[in-house]
Formats: C-alpha cells, sequence, structure tokens
C-alpha cells in the first residue's frame, strides 16, 4: 500500500524527508507554471498536469463522450439558453436572421397552385404535430435544437404516429439505443447502434431510434420507441424524417452543440457582468471608510465623553444624569458613533480622536468593461457568424441581413 492509506489520509508529518521532497518540488512546480504562464510542452512535460493532456485514441466515439456526457452538455446549454442574456442574444439574433420573421415561403408553378397554395398555407399555420405551431416557428426550434443539442431527429408524421401529416421534433436527449434483441429484430443481426444511430455492417447509417417517453434514459424500452429505418442509397430529403447533426470529424456519429467551446465563456461572461454589478451597487452605498490612526498596542482608545474627568455620577441620579448630558452636549462637539457609519453619502465634519475617514478609490463601475464584454461576446458568437454584428449591433433591417451574409460566410453556412 506505501505510505496512502485508506483509512487514514497520509499527514505531513507521516512523510520521510524524500516523500516531502517530492511533494514540495511537485507543489513549486505548479507555483511555477501558474506564475510564469505556460512553459509546459504540448503533450508532455513536467507541467504538464497543469492541464489536460494529449491522448492518443482507442476507444469508441460512445466512450469519448457517453450519453451521460452528451447530458450534461446538453443541460449546461440549456441552462445558458435559459439564465444567459448574451446567449439569448446569439440565438434570437441567429433564428431570426436566418428564418426572418414570415417562414415557410413558397413558389408553386403548376396548373392548380391555387390550391395548393391554399392547402400549404393552412398547414403553415398549424405545421407542429405536439403543439400546433406554426411553420416559422418550428424552423426557429429546429435552428435553436440544433445549435442547443448539436443533432436532432426531423421527422414528417406519414403514418407512423397518426397520419397527421404534421412535422414531429425529436431532441437530442430522445434519442438513444434500445436492448440488443430489439435492434436485431427491426435492423437485422449484423446492425450495430451508437448512441440511438443505428449502422448496418458495413458501417452505413440506416436508422434511428427515438422515443419522448424515454427522454434521457441509458437503454430505451422497445415498447416504448419509434425505429426509423433509411435507405443508405437514397438521397436524405428523399426520406419521410431526416436527422441534421454537426460533427466535425468523419468517425464522429452523434453531434454537439457548436456552442461547446463557446459555453464555458458564457458562463464566465455571466458571472463576470453579476459580480460587476454587485461591486457598482455596494460602491454605490459606500461613500469612505473609517480608519483607527496608528497609536501603542497596549493604551486603549476610548470615545470622546461630553463630560469631563472630575464628574462624580455616583452622587447624581437618573434625572440630573440627563440635564447635565443635554446641557453639556450643546456646548462640546458632538462626535459619531462608528457603529452607525452605514448611512451612504453622509459626509462627517468632525472625527473622534485617533479617527480618520479616507474616501474610497473605486473602480466600478469599469469604463474598460463594455469593450471587454463585446469582445468576449463576439468570440462566443463566432462559431454562427455572427461575431462582428453580435458585438456592435450597428447594422439594421436589411442591410443588418445582408451584412452578415456578405461579411461572415459561417453564418450562411450555418
Amino acid at each position: 500500500m506505501g505510505w496512502f492509506s485508506k483509512k487514514k489520509s497520509p499527514q505531513w508529518n507521516d512523510l520521510s524527508d524524500k516523500q516531502k521532497l517530492q511533494v514540495t518540488s511537485r507543489i513549486a512546480k505548479g507555483v511555477k507554471a501558474m506564475m510564469a504562464g505556460p512553459r509546459y510542452k504540448l503533450v508532455s512535460g513536467t507541467d504538464v498536469w497543469q492541464r489536460g493532456r494529449g491522448m492518443t485514441e482507442h476507444r469508441d466515439e460512445d466512450e469519448i463522450l457517453n450519453s451521460y456526457g452528451r447530458g450534461a452538455m446538453i443541460d449546461l446549454a440549456r441552462n445558458a439558453a435559459r439564465n444567459s442574456s448574451t446567449f439569448n442574444g446569439i440565438l434570437k439574433q441567429f433564428d431570426l436572421n436566418a428564418v426572418g420573421t414570415k417562414g415557410g415561403k413558397a413558389i408553386f408553378d403548376f396548373e392548380n397552385a391555387e390550391a395548393i397554395k391554399e392547402q400549404f398555407s393552412k398547414w403553415t399555420r398549424d405545421a407542429d404535430f405536439f403543439d400546433g405551431l406554426s411553420f416559422n416557428t418550428i424552423l426557429k426550434l429546429i435552428l435553436k435544437t440544433y445549435i442547443l443539442g448539436g443533432d436532432m431527429v426531423l421527422m414528417f408524421d406519414d403514418g407512423l404516429l397518426e397520419d397527421s401529416g404534421k412535422l414531429v421534433i425529436y431532441e437530442p436527449d430522445e434519442i438513444g439505443n434500445t436492448t440488443p434483441e430489439a435492434l436485431a429484430s427491426h435492423y437485422g443481426s449484423y446492425a450495430k447502434q451508437s448512441l440511438g444511430r443505428v449502422y448496418n455492417g458495413n458501417g452505413r447509417f440506416i436508422g434511428a431510434i427515438v422515443s419522448r417517453s424515454q427522454r434521457g434514459a441509458d437503454v430505451f424500452d422497445p415498447s416504448k420507441s419509434y425505429f426509423l429505418r433509411r435507405d443508405p442509397d437514397a438521397s436524405m430529403f428523399d426520406s419521410f424524417w431526416m436527422m441534421p447533426r454537426n460533427v466535425f470529424r468523419v468517425a464522429q456519429g452523434r453531434g454537439i452543440t457548436p456552442m461547446a467551446a463557446s459555453l464555458a465563456t458564457i458562463l464566465d461572461l455571466e458571472d463576470l457582468c453579476g459580480f460587476e454589478l454587485a461591486a457598482a451597487k455596494k460602491n454605490a452605498q459606500t461613500l469612505a471608510q473609517v480608519l483607527q490612526s496608528n497609536s501603542d498596542s497596549n493604551e486603549e482608545v476610548a470615545m470622546p465623553s461630553p463630560f469631563d474627568d472630575n464628574t462624580d455620577f455616583s452622587s447624581m441620579t437618573d434625572e440630573e444624569i440627563e440635564a447635565a448630558t443635554k446641557e453639556t452636549i450643546e456646548s462640546n462637539v458632538q462626535t459619531m458613533a462608528l457603529d452607525r457609519v452605514n448611512a451612504a453619502g453622509c459626509i462627517y465634519q468632525v472625527m473622534p480622536e485617533n479617527y480618520r475617514m479616507e474616501l474610497l478609490d473605486t473602480k466600478h463601475p469599469n469604463n474598460n468593461m463594455p469593450d471587454f464584454i463585446n469582445w468576449l461576446a463576439s468570440k462566443s458568437a463566432a462559431p454562427f457568424g455572427l461575431s462582428r454584428e453580435f458585438a456592435t449591433f450597428m447594422p439594421t433591417g436589411a442591410d443588418f441581413r445582408a451584412n452578415q451574409l456578405y461579411s461572415e460566410r459561417a453564418f450562411e453556412e450555418a
């Protein structure tokens, strides 16, 4: 077991001189790395423990980002969307400029165009299977689901559920694996599943397993799931369902949120703004601080009294003491009680003996904060090509969208 114990953590005095030297050497290296900057090598070196090491991958994609890790990432993105004004601004700006306020436009060029146009117009007002949302709202939800989770299943209900002819969206945590027996019975004995995506023996994508009632489960109950199939040789748009996903490598099955790299920055940005606001509120209530002058530690500093040292309190009644206090206070300089120095904006002209007042030199609100916040926000919006526009909000109206499409190619691609 060495010098470690399962029952009790090793104490400093329990270590040998050699072990103490090892500990102090490691601490010194850590302090040096933090104070002097990142002087480590990329994948190896003495200070490599200060950062994540580069490791050769030898595991499947499911193990690198398993269902628990995916769920945690999705939850973090959703919480950021609920609580972060920056993230909300990015999402709203993206879907408004990608979809617009009137989505679902169509052009019909055949004989019964008017009838089809009327039918399509009616359908766009009630295109959602679950809640009867408009087609414009559905398009925005598709984008936000893709952004927050990295992938989704979009299905046209053509007989699978109720033959409603409506659109159904399955979110990332509603896509998952099922039992091996159910997988084999629906897709064949050579089929494999990867976090809800199904592949044939040659590794081609042939289906997906979805369930709204099994959301977040490790293994979906076959009796409560839908097993979607597709022809790997057919076009994605020829199927009644599709699975848009954000991937960055060939072997990656499920997508991840494009905001994954920006989530930490966004959450830190919200904390930064909250601390800055709290500091500014505190400074708005504080005028100065009262400090005691340096004096002998053995000397007791007492508050000044309106009575002189020769006053005999023992021979005075309470009424006489109260009358003397009123009479003496009128002819003496009034002093302040230090335990009541909390009124904002008050200026005290007379300080007690051995005390002084020092005005606070605050830096909040920080004049550089707006530029710094815009810089961080633009980095967070960069994955969608919104970096320049989100930071400045300068273009307006039709020029805004044109500016984005022409200046930020990442927006057009997204």
